[in-house]
């Protein structure tokens, strides 16, 4: 499956429309600031595992932790920094990707240059787990559709996706 393919096949299942009475547009922007503050000490993490650099407020909980608790220095034999990395960082640059929807929730343009952008990095950590795992876009895309098509067999629902999730048959998928 092509990325072409993917776009198109994923519209299906696309939801298309919001209920605003479940959550309220203040609500909304509460939350995508709060998701967006909580993700910085992600980015901190990565930012000092990664790039030897070091962000107050994640050197700050570091220090707080040794202080309390003491921290375990050393990570176990055989851990892959590549999927620690991938994973931070598609966290990161979720969240810089919140902060562009943040700025077009306060002004009503989408900046697509920088969703873009931000789309891309998003990119860039997906391909490095998908290296270290050993698959590619084609076939994580191949069998999410699969996935989906099983989960929502005609297209989308609403209450399918809140009642229905048939954990043991959308697993086969990846088998």
């Amino acid at each position: 499956m092509t990325m072409k393919q993917y776009l198109i096949s994923s519209a299906r299942t696309a939801a298309g429309s919001v209920f605003t009475g479940l959550a309220p547009w203040s609500v909304l922007v509460a939350v995508v600031q709060a998701r967006i503050d909580a993700s910085h000490m992600i980015d901190g993490a990565k930012k000092a595992l990664f790039y030897g650099k070091r962000k107050p407020i994640f050197h700050d909980l570091v220090t707080d932790i040794m202080k309390e608790d003491g921290a375990i220095l050393e990570y176990p034999e055989g851990i892959e920094p590549d999927l620690i990395h991938a994973a931070l960082g598609v966290d990161s640059e979720s969240t810089e990707l919140l902060e562009v929807l943040q700025t077009y929730l306060e002004t009503g343009v989408i900046d697509r240059e920088k969703f873009m952008d931000e789309a891309g990095d998003l990119q860039w950590y997906l391909a490095m787990l998908y290296r270290k795992i050993g698959t590619t876009f084609e076939e994580v895309g191949e069998r999410n559709i699969a996935k989906l098509m099983v989960r929502y067999p005609n297209k989308f629902d609403a209450e399918l996706a809140t009642t229905h999730r048939d954990d043991a048959k959308e697993r086969v998928v990846f088998q």
